[in-house]
């Protein structure tokens, strides 16, 4: 039976797979991966997955704990989760903005396909990120989220100030292009985008 548990670990070693060829650690899926060592059956888990001809793609992204922690720590909000549902509330007194975020794992996404989603509402939109294929904190207090088919990439980047931007079908060329070279009419995506090439699935 593939337990909640079991598919994020499993989802952990897949993520880990990707960096790894792609010269990337991250201490927290490498961490995961350590759990599954422990398990009674791990080994062997790992053994199949290894030896298993299932594609990458074909396991959706899901947010572990650990990652709403970091979420949460870096945008100020105080969690609330129900299921495979987050949702973070963040209000900026002076501005008068609010923002609320929502994170929900295991989504059906259309026929035969699940993944992560990433919902912002703001006092002036709201926006839908499908197939989150990870994120990462950029410091001091910002988050981006990214998902991506390949050759193009889309973005919802949130903030603690209440800030909220969305970046969609952005080339993916167009993050390693010398800036200098470019429309200047696209520097923005590009250079908010590019900070994320590190985590992108090769």
């Amino acid at each position: 039976m593939i337990t909640q548990k079991r598919r994020s670990l499993l989802f952990s070693y897949v993520r880990w797979q990707r960096y790894y060829e792609a010269g990337v650690y991250s201490a927290h899926i490498v961490a995961q991966l350590t759990e599954i060592f422990t398990m009674r059956d791990g080994p062997a888990l790992l053994v199949w997955l290894c030896g298993s001809s299932i594609p990458y793609d074909t396991m959706a992204f899901s947010f572990s704990s650990d990652d709403i922690r970091r979420i949460t720590e870096t945008l100020g909000g105080e969690p609330q989760t129900s299921g495979d549902e987050t949702s973070v509330r963040l209000t900026n007194p002076a501005s008068r903005q609010s923002l609320t975020v929502n994170i929900h794992n295991d989504v059906e996404l259309g026929k035969d396909h699940r993944g992560a989603l990433v919902v912002a509402q703001t006092q002036h939109g709201y926006f839908e990120l499908h197939d989150c294929v990870g994120f990462m904190v950029f410091e001091p207090d910002e988050v981006i989220f990214i998902s991506t088919n390949g050759e193009s990439i889309s973005s919802i980047v949130v903030g603690r100030q209440c800030t909220c931007s969305m970046f969609v079908n952005i080339r993916r060329e167009i993050l390693t292009t010398d800036f200098t070279r470019l429309d200047p009419r696209v520097l923005m995506s590009a250079m908010q985008l590019s900070l994320t090439e590190e985590i992108l699935p090769q």
